[in-house]
């Protein structure tokens, strides 16, 4: 089970800008074995199919916003 929200948060919004999974895990300090699990945890519980809807639902939430060079912020 992820170890705070603030980590699926991290991870969710890094998806959106096509991060990899070992970069994710760099930056939260984790391993590339539990970023994947992290994100098939936010596909299970958001009843997602992929990434792609991962990035979509965080856009659309307002957890990520689009930069004026179309970089996720």
């Amino acid at each position: 089970m992820p170890r705070s929200p603030t980590s699926l948060n991290t991870a969710a919004g890094a998806r959106r800008a096509g991060v990899s999974n070992a970069a994710i895990g760099a930056e939260l300090f984790l391993s590339e074995a539990t970023v994947k699990t992290y994100v098939w945890l936010l596909l299970t519980k958001l009843g997602l199919r992929d990434t792609v809807q991962i990035a979509v639902m965080a856009h659309a939430s307002g957890l990520v916003t689009m930069g004026d060079d179309g970089s996720a912020t």
